[in-house]
C-alpha cells in the first residue's frame, strides 16, 4: 500500500519568516567583490573551499554586526558563508561550491575520456580548443576580442600579409581558403614540463603542460592570453603509438582540425559518427563562431620538451642536432659554419621534402594536412637567454675571476657583484630585469665541476645583464689582445640582436620584422655566431674550458632568418613558462587523495570556473547563477 502512487504534493509557501527570506534573496545585491575574488582564487588553487567559507562566513558576520540588513547582503557572499552546511561538515564545502557553481551555463566544461595509464585506462579531463574557442566567442564576446582578436579583422590582415610566407604554412590547406585573412586567427600550441607535488624538492614529480594561446594576443596578461589544456604526470605515461601521450596528440589533431574547418565535428576523436539526436550530432556541421577559425601555425616550447614529447630531433646529437635542416655537428653541413651561404642553409626542410622522409616523427598532430614537424617555432628565450647567453656570461665572469682580476677569484667575483649593482642602479638595464647582483657571493654561480662554465639566472635576469656586461668588460678585461677584442664584440652584438628585436617589437604592431632590420639581424647574427666559434676554438687551443658550444645559437640563426615572416617575440615561451607556475598551484591542489590522472580532471573543472571570472572581467561582473 506504500509503494501506491498518490496525489502530487502541494507545494508549501512555508511561513511569513521563510517568504520574507526568499524575497530578501531575489531583492539582495546578486554579486560582491570579495565572493567573487575567493571565488576566482579557489579556482586557481590559491584557497582551498573551507577556507573560501569561512572568511565569506565571517565577511556575513562582520556586515549583519554592523546593522546590514540580510537583504542588503549580496547574495553570492552568503552561498558562500553557507558552504558545508555553514562550515560544519567542512569536508562537504567543494562538493557544495561545484554545486552552486554548475549553474552557470557557460562555464567550459571539460572533455573526459579515458587514456591508457601504467595503472589501466584512466578518466582524465582535457579542455578541448575548439570548445573554448566556441565558448568564449559566445559567451564572452569582449573576451574573444580582447584576448584572441585583439584589433578585430584589421590586424588579422595585417598578421596574414606576412605571416602567410612563413616556410611551415607553404602549401598549406590556409592558402586556398577564401578570405582567409580577415576571418582565420593564428594559434599556437605550448608545451613543457612543470613540478606539481614536492615543488622545490629533489623528489618532486613533473606534469606535462599543455596550453594553447592565439598569436595576436600582444600584451595580454598571462592568464587571459594562455589556454590550458591538459596536464599529466609522465611517469604514469605509457609509451608507445597507442601511448599515453599518442592518444592525447590524436585528440588534438582531431580538436585543431575542428578549429581549423571552423565547425562543429562529424565524428568523435576516433572517427565514429555521433550517436543521432545527441547534443553533439544535432550540432555538428554547425559554425563554431560565426565564420571565425583558427589555424594552428606553431608548436611552442624548450628544445628538450620538443625532443621529448613532438619526436624533434635532440639538440645535443652530433650527427641531428636540428629539426630544421639537415645540419651536423662536424662536416660539410656543419652548423658551426654561419658564413652566409653555409651549406646547411641549403638544406633547410620545406613541407615537401619533410614529408619525403624516410624516418620522421610520428606525432599524430604532423597528420594534419599541411602541418610538418617545421612548425617547430624556436624559442629565442630559452635558445639565447637560457642557452648560449647562459654560457656566454659565465664564460666572463670565469676569464675575470681566474685570469684577468689579481685578487683571490671569490675576491674577484665580489668586486664583479659590486660593480654589477652599481651600474644597474645608475643604468636601468635597457632589456629584460635587473640581476639579482647580491646573489654573485658563491663561485658556484657560474662554475661546474665537469662542464663548462654556465651563469645561474632566470631568463629576464639574463636578458638584463647585456649591457653591465659590455662595461665590466670594458673596465675589468683584457681589451689589448685579439681574444679580448673578440668578447668585447661579441657581448655587444648580442646586446644589438636584442635592440633590433625590441626597437620593432610587436607590441608596437609589428608582426614581422621590416626587410632592412630583419636583414641586419641576420647579418648579426652571423658575426655573433663567428665570433663565438672563433673564441671556442681559441681557448680549446690553450686548454681553457670556456665558451661552451650549444646548438641553441644555431636555433637562434633560424629565428633570424625567419624574422621577416614572424618576429622572434611571438614564438618565445615566456608567458608559458609564467602559466605554468600558476598552473602548478592549481594541480598541486588537486592531487590530494587523487591519483595523477585524475587530479587533471578536477583542475580542468577548477580552471573552467576561474576562465568564467577571468573572462567575465572584460565585459563587466556577471550574477553567480549564470548570464
Amino acid at each position: 500500500m506504500g509503494d501506491e502512487p498518490g496525489p502530487p504534493l502541494k507545494k508549501r509557501r512555508g511561513g511569513v519568516q521563510q517568504r520574507l527570506q526568499a524575497s530578501a534573496l531575489e531583492n539582495a545585491p546578486s554579486t560582491s567583490k570579495l565572493a567573487t575574488h575567493l571565488l576566482e582564487e579557489f579556482a586557481l588553487g590559491k584557497k582551498p573551499p573551507q577556507e573560501c567559507q569561512r572568511l565569506a562566513s565571517l565577511a556575513v558576520k562582520d556586515m549583519t554586526a554592523a546593522g546590514v540588513l540580510l537583504e542588503n547582503i549580496p547574495v553570492d557572499l552568503r552561498k558562500l558563508s553557507e558552504l558545508g552546511s555553514g562550515g560544519r561538515h567542512l569536508n562537504n564545502c567543494y562538493r557544495d561550491i561545484m554545486r552552486m557553481t554548475c549553474k552557470i551555463p557557460s562555464i567550459p566544461m571539460p572533455f573526459s575520456v579515458n587514456i591508457p595509464t601504467k595503472q589501466g585506462d584512466e578518466t582524465a579531463g582535457i579542455l578541448l580548443p575548439h570548445v573554448m574557442f566556441a565558448s568564449m566567442y559566445h559567451h564572452y564576446r569582449a573576451a574573444f576580442g580582447q584576448y584572441i582578436m585583439p584589433g578585430g579583422e584589421d590586424a588579422l590582415q595585417e598578421f596574414w600579409t606576412t605571416g602567410k610566407r612563413m616556410p611551415q604554412l607553404a602549401n598549406h590547406p590556409i592558402l586556398r581558403r577564401a578570405n582567409f585573412e580577415a576571418r582565420c586567427v593564428p594559434i599556437a600550441l605550448h608545451g613543457d614540463e612543470v613540478p606539481t607535488v614536492g615543488r622545490g624538492k629533489v623528489w618532486c614529480k613533473l606534469s606535462l603542460l599543455l596550453s594553447w594561446f592565439s598569436v595576436m594576443a600582444v600584451g595580454v596578461p598571462t592568464l587571459q592570453a594562455m589556454n590550458l589544456i591538459w596536464a599529466h604526470a609522465p611517469q604514469c605515461a605509457v609509451e608507445g603509438p597507442d601511448g599515453t601521450v599518442a592518444v592525447f596528440m590524436r585528440i588534438m589533431k582531431w580538436s585543431f582540425s575542428a578549429l581549423f574547418a571552423g565547425t562543429w565535428p562529424r565524428r568523435d576523436w576516433r572517427g565514429v559518427a555521433y550517436e543521432p539526436g545527441s547534443a553533439d550530432a544535432n550540432r555538428a556541421g554547425e559554425p563554431l563562431a560565426d565564420g571565425y577559425f583558427a589555424c594552428l601555425i606553431g608548436l611552442c616550447g624548450d628544445l628538450d620538451y620538443c625532443a621529448k614529447f613532438l619526436g624533434h630531433p635532440r639538440w645535443s646529437s652530433h650527427s641531428e642536432p636540428c629539426g630544421l635542416c639537415r645540419a651536423t655537428f662536424r662536416g660539410p653541413l656543419t652548423w658551426l659554419n654561419f658564413s652566409e651561404n653555409a651549406p646547411w642553409e641549403g638544406t633547410q626542410w620545406t613541407p615537401e621534402t619533410w614529408a619525403r622522409r624516410p624516418i620522421r616523427s610520428t606525432c599524430p598532430l604532423f597528420e594534419m594536412p599541411g602541418f610538418t614537424s617545421i612548425a617547430v617555432l624556436p624559442d629565442y628565450m630559452h635558445n639565447k637567454y637560457l642557452g648560449y647567453a647562459q654560457y656566454l656570461f659565465g664564460s666572463v665572469f670565469w676569464l675575470l675571476c681566474f685570469v684577468h682580476m689579481a685578487a683571490a677569484p671569490l675576491q674577484n667575483l665580489r668586486t664583479l657583484a659590486n660593480f654589477i649593482m652599481s651600474f644597474q642602479n645608475r643604468h636601468r638595464p635597457q632589456h629584460g630585469e635587473r640581476y639579482p647582483a647580491r646573489t654573485l657571493r658563491k663561485l658556484t654561480m657560474f662554475v661546474k665541476k665537469r662542464d663548462f662554465p654556465k651563469l645561474r639566472g632566470k631568463a629576464g635576469q639574463i636578458r638584463g645583464l647585456g649591457d653591465a656586461m659590455i662595461a665590466m668588460w670594458k673596465r675589468y678585461g683584457d681589451l689589448h689582445t685579439r681574444d679580448g677584442i673578440r668578447i668585447k664584440l661579441l657581448l655587444e652584438l648580442s646586446l644589438q640582436c636584442d635592440e633590433i628585436l625590441d626597437s620593432h617589437s610587436p607590441a608596437d604592431g609589428y608582426w614581422a620584422l621590416p626587410p632592412p632590420n630583419a636583414a641586419e639581424l641576420v647579418r648579426k647574427q652571423r658575426l655573433l655566431g663567428q665570433l663565438y666559434v672563433q673564441l671556442s676554438e681559441s681557448y680549446a687551443a690553450q686548454e681553457v674550458r670556456v665558451f661552451n658550444m650549444s646548438a641553441k645559437l644555431h636555433y637562434c640563426l633560424h629565428s633570424a632568418l625567419w624574422a621577416d615572416k614572424l618576429h622572434p617575440h611571438l614564438a618565445w615561451c615566456w608567458r608559458g613558462e609564467d602559466l605554468m607556475g600558476r598552473i602548478s598551484t592549481l594541480i598541486s591542489s588537486c592531487v590530494s587523495g587523487r591519483t595523477d590522472v585524475s587530479a587533471t580532471l578536477k583542475a580542468a573543472e577548477k580552471y573552467g570556473l576561474a576562465c568564467h571570472y577571468m573572462w567575465s572581467a572584460a565585459d563587466g561582473p556577471r550574477r553567480l547563477e549564470g548570464r
